[in-house]
Order: C-alpha cells, then sequence, then structure tokens
C-alpha cells in the first residue's frame, strides 16, 4: 500500500560525505487509512450500538493501517532507491 503522492529528494554535505536525503508524504494512503477506520466504526455502531467500542476498533482499525503502511515504507524505499542509484 505504500503510496506516496508528494515528496522531494536532496543531497547532503556532511563530514563524512554526500548523504541523499528525502521526504515523502501519503495524504492518499492517510485518508484511506481514515476511511477504513470510520467503516470499521460504522460496522460495530451497526452491530452492537456500543460507541466506545466502536471508537477503540476504529482506533486500532488506523493504527494498525497506517501503521503497517509506514513499516512498509521504512522497509522498502530506501532499498529502492539504493537500488536505482546503483544501477546507473
Amino acid at each position: 500500500m505504500v503510496i506516496y503522492d508528494e515528496g522531494r529528494f536532496w543531497i547532503d554535505d556532511g563530514e563524512n560525505g554526500s548523504f541523499l536525503k528525502y521526504d515523502l508524504k501519503s495524504l492518499n494512503g492517510f485518508i484511506f487509512c481514515l476511511f477504513g477506520a470510520g467503516m470499521f466504526f460504522v460496522f460495530v455502531l451497526a452491530a452492537s450500538r456500543d460507541v466506545s467500542l466502536g471508537v477503540k476498533i476504529a482506533t486500532f482499525t488506523f493504527c494498525w493501517l497506517y501503521g503497517m503502511n509506514m513499516l512498509l515504507a521504512w522497509l522498502r524505499i530506501p532499498r529502492a532507491i539504493r537500488e536505482a542509484v546503483n544501477k546507473n
């Protein structure tokens, strides 16, 4: 699900050499996770009429979806950038 819709790359000159830095943003992924959490909230509310349970499950759902997205990003993006740079 790692989808980025905005970001930038730059080279930072440090004491130990140059480093490629990046800042990527994923508004579409964030909105998708909010929508998924909202869906679970509505499902729980329709099934049990318990608002506090719906909020707990929606919060867990959002944290799970967005957390897994960020974990995949932290693992995959640096490796993909290194592979793209090393191919040239």
